[in-house]
């Protein structure tokens, strides 16, 4: 069994044209994404198990037409997170994760190549 760490930051900004509560509206959106995990991964031939802790910072605003401005913002930033993957050829990978705080809950799944 090895130990890792792992981080991941996003960033996203946009205008777009909606309907809110029915009513057309303008909208601006910014988000700001941080987070960063540490927890044991075990690999066998095949297969790969990993999770632990994990610090989840996530804040932006929303200026909308309709609602006005307010804050988006993670009440909590503790939480943890538990994936895997399997191996379905020698260059192919099936992967899934799950990533929870008291105030989120977040899964993925995906297909990696490897060249």
């Amino acid at each position: 069994m090895d130990w890792g760490i792992v981080g991941q930051g996003t960033y996203l900004s946009t205008e777009d044209r909606s309907r809110v509560l029915g009513r057309p509206s303008n909208y601006d959106l910014s988000l700001g994404e941080i987070q960063l995990g540490l927890g044991p991964c075990w690999r066998h031939d095949w297969a790969i198990v990993y999770g632990g802790a994990m610090f989840h910072w996530f804040v932006g605003t929303m200026d909308d037409t309709v609602l006005g401005d307010f804050e988006v913002r993670e009440k909590t930033a503790i939480g943890g997170y538990l994936g895997g993957g399997l191996d379905v050829d020698k260059c192919w990978t099936f992967t899934a994760e799950i990533q929870a705080t008291p105030d989120a809950f977040g899964y993925s799944t995906g297909i990696q190549l490897r060249f």
